[in-house]
């Protein structure tokens, strides 16, 4: 443990897609992904003061993003439909770059997802939307630091970050 230590991950903006199935009138089954986005990882707190000869980058990551989800409408006010909803996220943790830390492996992860939005009706198949994601993910890293000799390093990784997600919709 490195006290007052921490890893800071780089926000990411990526293209995204979302496929839903309105249940009823109110109730919305929803599955987001988005094309797989690479993140460094950085050190943070009192990490900084192993640089050098540390670098400050730790490595990357490449990860896939998912969150199905089920939303619940108040109700249409005019063109208007806002919602509310919960989930679950997986990520999936495609490939590793070491930096820093040599042989670094990030494990990939379930997590919980909070959801609130709204569409606006353009017509009757098109629409336009506006929805914002809080995941919460743990994970463990692990890896080796060769610049200080070649110990272990371990990490639980604690992630919750806020999706905002802009988007045309077209309903089938």
């Amino acid at each position: 443990p490195v006290p007052g230590g921490f890893i800071e991950v780089k926000d990411n903006t990526i293209l995204a897609f979302e496929v839903g199935y309105r249940a009823t009138d109110r109730w919305t089954l929803r599955l987001a992904f988005g094309v797989p986005p690479t993140t460094t990882l950085s050190t943070g707190g009192t990490l900084n003061s192993f640089v050098p000869p540390l670098t400050g980058t730790l490595g990357s990551v490449k990860y896939g993003p998912a969150v199905a989800s089920v939303t619940w409408t108040f109700a249409e006010f005019g063109v208007l439909r806002p919602y509310v909803g919960a989930g679950v996220n997986y990520t999936y943790v495609f490939d590793t770059t070491d930096g820093d830390i040599g042989n670094l492996r990030v494990n990939s992860a379930w997590g919980s997802a909070l959801q609130a939005g709204f569409d606006v009706a353009i017509d009757r198949d098109w629409s336009i939307f506006v929805d914002v994601r809080k995941v919460f993910v743990k994970t463990t890293a692990t890896g080796t630091i060769p610049a200080l000799g070649g110990p272990p390093a371990k990490a639980n990784v604690t992630l919750d970050p806020l999706i905002v997600h802009i988007g045309a919709g077209y309903r089938f």
